[in-house]
């Protein structure tokens, strides 16, 4: 007999779990994550990125059956998982899992698809809760494979992208009942649809957020194929030519993480939540740079210098070439450009929405204080990045004052998470972008109650404040 591949354990494993196995602990991250993804969605219903996209779904359409959050039309799932997803990853504001175990952002390759389908199933609350869990467990754990952040900036690929097409294959075939050889087979099937360029950093441009919309769209295509009877190899990950070899290389990855303790420690446990609107591995510095505005009542025009000593790392991928991350070109520039973060945090006292934006980027001002910004490499720091990501932000003032600020973690990392109370104000103030005071109250309550709904397209209902075509 032949021993199992590890898209054939994955996926007997995915049609096994019950609602009843998945600890509180993960059922409440579960929650506050599908909330804080909603919460994203929403809020980015008028970025130029999400209606180009929409126009395109909407120009050839198709059988309604789910949703476009924000717009309140249907189309066909993969396609309205297809636009969510594009909205959830366009702000950087979605969770993401922490950098001690790997990086990407499981919730915007989970909740899109999870959100389609359920609306077109009519899935049941615990169900759509145990199919996102083993979204994010999949994804969190096919990317774990590689050391934190190989894959981005070692290899090129974003990890997101070629890692969440897995996640939502196999949370797709739960919701659609596929057996496990039928899971197997949708993974097998996904592998030659998972793709992410690293390059959108050189330019600030939007394909990284076409990327979330991307998997999510292919691992509902990758079920729905293998439901029909489409045949895809089992040997997907680890085969000669499979994916772990494809795109992260022989010799790179660990296989024993795909199923290291599988049913007992949970991938949620790792996920964290984003309180700036920029990359998260920024945060540790953005959050040294607003303690030390808030403890000094320092001022832009107080600043002679400001000192960020993080990892070399960091530098050469978020402060490097100089002019370009002291005047970026795009808001997707601004938010991964730590100089030009920072700076924001002085000028503004805030990194979030209304803070990236073009108008904002262009400001004199800021750019004058991001170009007051020195990146230095810290050797101690670049030993334990990104497992740890301290950062120590220096400023000195036109006065002759030193102020340092150390910080061993950023704000909404594992060591100085965001609370459940903190969450739910996030969500008010993303929501308030496309909802009544009413809807806001009524889907916070669906949301943090999920497990007990009996239908989740429900929710849809409550949040298109009953504009939703083709119920």
């Amino acid at each position: 007999m032949t021993s199992k591949t590890y898209a054939e354990i994955l996926a007997e494993f995915s049609t096994g779990v019950r609602f009843e196995d998945l600890p509180s602990t993960v059922i409440e991250a579960a929650k506050l994550s599908t909330m804080d993804n909603v919460g994203c969605i929403l809020a980015a219903r008028d970025e130029t990125s999400v209606k180009v996209v929409v126009d395109m779904v909407r120009s050839f359409a198709g059988t309604p059956q789910s949703s476009i959050i924000g717009f309140w039309e249907k189309v066909p799932a993969p396609w309205a998982a297809y636009c969510n997803g594009v909205a959830n990853h366009s702000l950087e504001l979605d969770d993401h899992i922490a950098h001690s175990h790997s990086m990407n952002h499981p919730g915007v390759v989970s909740v899109p698809p999870a959100l389609a389908l359920g609306e077109y199933l009519h899935t049941s609350g615990e169900e759509f809760v145990t199919s996102l869990v083993l979204g994010y467990e999949v994804t969190n754990r096919i990317n774990a494979t590689v050391p934190p952040g190989f894959d981005n900036f070692e290899r090129g690929f974003h990890g997101t992208a070629v890692t969440g097409t897995f996640g939502a294959s196999v949370l797709a075939a739960r919701l659609l009942g596929l057996s496990a050889d039928q899971t197997a087979t949708a993974m097998g099937i996904v592998g030659s649809l998972t793709s992410g360029s690293f390059e959108y950093k050189a330019s600030g441009a939007w394909t990284k957020r076409l990327h979330a919309g991307n998997s999510s769209k292919n691992g509902i295509l990758a079920a729905l194929l293998a439901k029909s009877g489409f045949t895809g190899p089992h040997t997907v990950l680890e085969g000669r030519h499979g994916f772990l070899n494809g795109f992260f290389g022989k010799g790179n990855y660990d296989t024993s993480v795909l199923t290291e303790e599988l049913g007992s420690s949970w991938e949620m446990r790792y996920i964290q939540y984003k309180p700036f609107a920029c990359s998260g591995v920024i945060h540790s510095s953005v959050t040294a740079a607003l303690n030390l505005r808030n403890k000094h009542g320092i001022r832009p025009e107080d600043i002679a210098e400001i000192q960020i000593r993080t990892a070399e790392k960091m530098i050469k991928e978020f402060a490097e070439p100089f002019e370009h991350k002291a005047s970026p070109r795009t808001v997707v520039d601004a938010q991964f450009s730590m100089p030009f973060s920072v700076a924001l945090i002085f000028c503004r006292g805030s990194a979030l929405l209304d803070d990236y934006t073009d108008e904002i980027i262009a400001d004199e001002n800021i750019r004058r204080v991001a170009r007051l910004v020195k990146s230095i490499p810290d050797p101690e720091i670049g030993k334990v990045w990104p497992q740890q990501e301290p950062s120590e932000v220096t400023v000195r003032t036109v006065g002759g004052k030193v102020l340092v600020e150390h910080v061993d973690g950023g704000k909404g990392s594992l060591l100085n998470p965001m609370t459940r109370e903190e969450l739910i104000e996030k969500y008010k103030t993303l929501a308030s972008r496309a909802l009544t005071n009413k809807e806001i109250s009524s889907s916070l309550d669906f949301l943090l109650n999920l497990e007990k709904e009996s239908d989740v397209s429900k929710l849809m209902d409550i949040l298109s404040g009953g504009k939703r075509k083709g119920k």
